[in-house]
């Protein structure tokens, strides 16, 4: 072994030793490609059944927040529309309509109970109206005839109690005069009762019959309304109607007033990054670099381009007409400074993408 080699040997290895003493650290970052998603995405598909199927995705989360399947194939004719406003605008407020589903077997439904619920209450008011004029003065009749024979049969009874006072008649003249004015008195009330029958035309039972019928038909009526409501699709969250060039996909919302970067981390050199952590962004055909910060990592680990790598998702601190959902955008990742040897191996992991 020459001199030379082995002075070339005791430089290198004192250069290292000087390098794994030294107390210095250097500024470290991780850098990767990142793909942009927005906060939340919803979409709208059809099925080839007739099922109408919404799901919606949280990316900040990674978890998928439900989906609703609703099957339209026992409706009779089915037709969807997208509502005017959400295709001339191409934005989705919370709560607005996005899609109206109309049946023709439940709108003939509807005519259905709606003219019945219309002729019970026209009976009602029929039987709640009174008599024909006719019978109410058929009514009067018989009452004013009915006054007139008691108070006849009143002065008869006055003028034989005073006879009968002077024994100039029978006591069972007198009984039977005075039964025969009591008779004229029921006659009396009878055709009041009648009169007032025929002017208020109420008959209790088949009013009774009539609101009953009138009460299970308003919430037939509700029942369905609320049912025809439930095919209006409406949005779950405000955002960006994007347009899907699949046959199958509908309608795509994206909440992008939040907007999110997905980037891959080496496994090794996971621990260095945490929450809160600045990241800088730059799409590539951009000009202007755009801040963010680091949320919780995930903790399934993933296989990309044959490394084992986690994903960290990115939090935009504000909104940039440079970032679109689905574009790609260099990521930097600002960590702690770390020694020198640390930086040199750190330095050849920490490129993913």
């Amino acid at each position: 072994m020459s001199v030379r080699f082995v002075i070339i040997l005791s430089a290198i290895a004192l250069a290292t030793g000087v390098v794994a003493l030294s107390p210095v650290k250097l500024p470290f970052s991780i850098s990767a490609y990142g793909k942009i998603v927005p906060a939340k995405k919803w979409v709208l598909t059809k099925g080839t059944d007739g099922q109408l199927t919404t799901s919606s995705f949280n990316y900040e989360s990674g978890t998928s927040e439900g989906y609703t399947v609703s099957q339209f194939a026992r409706e009779g004719a089915m037709q969807f529309a997208i509502h005017p406003k959400i295709l001339s605008s191409g934005a989705a407020a919370s709560g607005d309509t996005v899609g109206i589903i109309s049946s023709s077997e439940t709108e003939e439904q509807m005519i259905e109970l709606t003219g019945t619920l219309m002729t019970a209450k026209a009976n009602l008011e029929a039987v709640r109206g009174g008599e024909k004029e006719s019978v109410i003065h058929e009514c009067r009749q018989r009452l004013s005839l009915a006054r007139e024979r008691s108070v006849w049969q009143q002065k008869d009874l006055v003028r034989f109690q005073a006879l009968h006072q002077k024994n100039l008649i029978s006591p069972a003249t007198l009984d039977s005069v005075e039964s025969e004015a009591r008779l004229l008195d029921i006659e009396v009330g009878i055709a009041q009762a009648q009169l007032e029958t025929a002017l208020t035309g109420e008959k209790p039972k088949q009013i009774e019959m009539l609101q009953s019928q009138i009460q299970a038909l308003e919430q037939e009526i509700l029942s369905l309304h609320d049912r025809i409501g439930s095919f209006s699709i409406t949005a779950p969250f405000g955002g960006k109607v994007s347009r899907s060039f699949a046959s199958d996909t509908i309608m795509i919302i994206s909440d992008t007033s939040t907007m999110l970067a997905l980037i891959p981390v080496d496994y090794r050199i996971a621990s260095i990054v945490s929450p809160g952590q600045e990241v800088q962004i730059k799409p590539d055909m951009g000009s202007s670099v755009i801040k963010g910060y680091l949320l919780p990592l995930d903790t399934d680990v993933r296989i990309l381009q044959d490394r084992q790598v986690l994903l960290a998702v990115v939090q935009l601190a504000e909104p940039s007409n440079e970032i679109l959902p689905g574009m790609m955008a260099q990521c930097t990742v600002s960590c702690p400074p770390v020694p020198i040897l640390d930086y040199i191996k750190r330095f050849f992991t920490s490129r993913v993408m």
